[in-house]
């Protein structure tokens, strides 16, 4: 399912209980949108970053859902638990924010032999997916929803959509606002200048540091051996064939497959 269907998915889920909500208490409610609707993008939120308007798009689908369109107390009450005097209503914020936090502490505090645990040390400490960062509709450097779509337009029309593509026009220390707007086709190196100082004040002390030493061979996995052999064991693959006879049957090599 694309990042950009979910809102449709949980609109859809919660369709099917509309009819039925004048006759459900509110904790029936809650029930039918934290283990029916919400539940289902339980696995999506604790493998990617949703666009924090697409989840924002989400959370008031469900609130409506709730209140069936009339709010009649503020969202942060409905959120506590029902011992607090709220109806414990997910936030999805909140539950994003908690699978993060569960993946980190399995990897520091997990068993010595977690077997995925190299492979994600890795990826952390590699600058190579800093610079894959885009810079329309990302999470992280995303412009779109804070400058004029004009913009979005000449970035994507010029091809620089990831912090790679930009730093190697702009420089490691994104200054070079000349050689930017000549690639962009714009003439105001005021907008380009305000455009950079938004990447720069939204980039880490550390990720600036990273960018200063940037060097092309440093972002190239393959040339760094950015994953060690031990990180994935070989697989084997055969098919069990078993009281099945025929020429286009029979195995002529190893099922070996290299990852």
């Amino acid at each position: 399912m694309e990042n950009g269907r979910v809102p449709e998915h949980v609109k859809g889920r919660l369709s099917r209980w509309k009819r039925l909500v004048p006759r459900m208490s509110y904790r029936g409610q809650t029930l039918v949108i934290n283990n029916l609707a919400a539940s289902s993008l339980w696995h999506k939120l604790a493998c990617v970053d949703l666009l924090p308007n697409l989840l924002a798009s989400i959370q008031a689908q469900l609130v409506d859902f709730f209140w069936d369109g009339l709010h009649w107390i503020p969202q942060s009450i409905l959120h506590q638990p029902k011992e607090e005097g709220g109806q414990g209503l997910v936030q999805l914020a909140s539950r994003t924010a908690a699978f993060r936090l569960q993946f980190l502490q399995r990897l520091l505090t997990g068993p010595k032999d977690l077997i995925w645990r190299p492979v994600a040390h890795g990826v952390l400490h590699k600058l190579h997916w800093l610079l894959e960062e885009p810079l329309i509709h990302g999470r992280h450097l995303d412009i779109s929803g804070v400058t004029a779509p004009a913009l979005s337009r000449a970035l994507i029309s010029s091809r620089v959509v990831t912090l790679r593509e930009l730093v190697n026009i702009a420089g490691t220390d994104l200054s070079r606002a000349e050689d930017l707007a000549a690639c962009l086709g714009l003439r105001s190196l005021r907008v380009v200048n305000q455009l950079l100082h938004r990447w720069r004040t939204v980039l880490t002390s550390k990720e600036r540091v990273q960018l200063m030493d940037y060097q092309i061979t440093e972002t190239n996995p393959a040339e760094e051996g950015f994953f060690s052999p031990e990180s994935f064991p070989q697989l084997d693959i055969a098919p069990n064939l078993d009281r099945s006879e025929g020429s286009l049957l029979e195995c002529q090599s190893e099922g070996e497959m290299d990852f």
